[in-house]
């Protein structure tokens, strides 16, 4: 029995640190709002920059970030749109990026392969939408635009008006309830101080 039972548990130890960066909405603390009044996961307002909790978490940095861009016309896109605003990001910041994190991060070969299929589809795709990927591209892909958007290489438009977003905040967060208890991860916020987009970066 004891044979048996302890593999099963270094097996279940090894998952864990896998599961946040492979499913980042795998802990209900880190579910993404699906539309712009969804207020069931996130609440209903954002913290003021005075605050040291929101929805008990506690913000470890809130940074505000200015796009660098006020176009992307005549770059390959990516772009990612939910009810409340489109993100739209430059191919080309897109490869360097996993070129750059392949790098730190050698066993990440998914990233590796991304950078190369958008660099050889130079010639056939000048656009994508995440729809466009296969589903096990998008936790990447989505790690990809929270960087992306972090670095201010970004274009924001409200999404049904087109009306362009240049400064955005970012909070990164932990919520700790107790031992191997609790997740961590950044999340994306309008000037007004909705949110338009988050990421889990871990959870235990």
């Amino acid at each position: 029995m004891a044979k048996v039972f302890g593999p099963s548990i270094c097996m279940a130890v090894l998952l864990v640190p896998l599961a946040c960066r492979s499913r980042p909405d795998a802990h209900p603390s880190c579910e993404e709002p699906t539309t712009a009044g969804d207020t069931k996961s996130w609440e209903t307002a954002a913290p003021d920059a005075e605050s040291v909790t929101f929805w008990k978490r506690h913000v470890v940095e809130r940074t505000a970030v200015t796009s660098k861009y006020q176009t992307l016309d005549g770059s390959r896109t990516l772009r990612f749109q939910n009810d409340l605003v489109t993100i739209t990001l430059n191919i080309q910041d897109a490869i360097e990026y996993f070129e750059k994190h392949f790098a730190a991060h050698p066993h990440l070969e998914n990233e590796k392969a991304l950078a190369d299929k958008l660099r050889s589809e130079v010639d056939t795709h000048s656009q994508y939408r995440l729809e466009d990927f296969d589903w096990r591209e998008h936790f990447p892909l989505r790690y990809c635009i929270a960087a992306l958007l972090e670095a201010g290489e970004y274009v924001v438009t409200i999404s049904g008006t087109g009306e362009m977003v240049p400064h955005i905040s970012v909070c990164k967060y932990s919520w700790i309830r107790g031992p191997l208890d609790g997740t961590g991860g950044r999340i994306f916020f309008l000037e007004d101080g909705r949110a338009f987009f988050g990421i889990c970066d871990w959870f235990s």
